[in-house]
């Protein structure tokens, strides 16, 4: 009786565990595509806050969102810096304190380009690393 109870507590988080959807980064050239086929705006400089948070979408790009709006910012070459938490990133490059401009570093890489973007957008971009049927 005891085993019966174990296994079917083992088969249930098993399940649980296949059925949670697994981030995989999309390539570099699906978010440029998207960034054309959705005619994102691209933008200067955007506000920055204390409580802004981002979303690693690729080495290449996140999704930075203040407290008001989402954007998409794009580095110049890869940035492993994201995602590598082994060591903490250089002190960032900025211009003004409470705006981030294209040419700033965040993390310690080059800010290349920064697009405005909507919730659905973001919702969109982020469901570009699942698989169709998954999503965030």
């Amino acid at each position: 009786m005891r085993t019966g109870i174990i296994l079917i507590g083992i088969t249930a988080a098993l399940s649980a565990c296949a059925s949670d959807p697994v981030y995989t980064p999309p390539a570099d050239q699906t978010v440029r595509d998207y960034v054309t086929a959705a005619q994102l705006e691209e933008i200067y400089e955007l506000r920055k806050g204390d409580r802004d948070t981002w979303q690693y979408v690729t080495d290449r790009y996140v999704i930075y969102r203040s407290r008001t709006d989402d954007y998409l910012l794009e580095f110049k070459g890869g940035c492993d810096r994201l995602t590598n938490n082994s060591e903490l990133p250089p002190a960032d490059v900025i211009h003004d304190h409470r705006n981030l401009r294209a040419s700033d570093t965040f993390r310690g890489c080059i800010v290349e380009r920064i697009y405005e973007i909507s919730d659905n957008q973001r919702v969109e971009l982020r469901n570009l690393g699942y698989l169709p049927g998954q999503t965030d």
